[in-house]
């Protein structure tokens, strides 16, 4: 019986970890007319961190997923300077690399950010593996990368 109760509250406590937080909800007085189309994506080909949760922010407020390739988020951002992240979690827990970019944004532009990764070189010491030079980054892209999803 202990240990059914044990594996019932390890079970709860890992699901609880790997919960996201709760997407901020749009702003509903932004429109095309006065605010900037942010879009976010992943590469369909981009297959490394498979069983991670990459989770996008902007302005520190969480706005989805891009946890397969080809993934995408699209949010309408008031027009000025807005800081762009996407944090790696791996079981709820902040792990590797943060990708991040502060852009500038006008009215009524569209802008493509594509998250790029490199998973560095896998380093093994004893009975751990780890990674040297992991790095992740936003970079602008054209609307055409976006929609071939490259």
């Amino acid at each position: 019986m202990k240990l059914k109760t044990l594996l019932l509250a390890a079970v709860l406590f890992l699901t609880g970890c790997m919960s996201s937080p709760a997407i901020v909800k749009q702003d509903p007085n932004l429109s095309t007319e006065n605010s900037t189309k942010l879009v976010i994506y992943r590469p369909a080909d981009d297959i490394f961190g498979i069983a991670t949760e990459l989770r996008a922010f902007i302005n520190d407020q969480y706005v989805g997923k891009l946890n397969s390739g080809g993934a995408s988020i699209e949010r309408l951002v008031s027009s000025g300077t807005n800081l762009v992240e996407v944090k790696s979690y791996f079981l709820g827990i902040q792990d590797g690399p943060i990708a991040k970019i502060q852009v500038d944004t006008q009215t009524g532009q569209s802008l493509f950010l594509r998250l790029t990764r490199d998973p560095g070189m896998p380093v093994v010491n004893g009975n751990a593996t780890y990674s040297i030079g992991a790095e992740s980054k936003l970079i602008e892209a054209s609307q055409e990368s976006w929609v071939s999803r490259r």
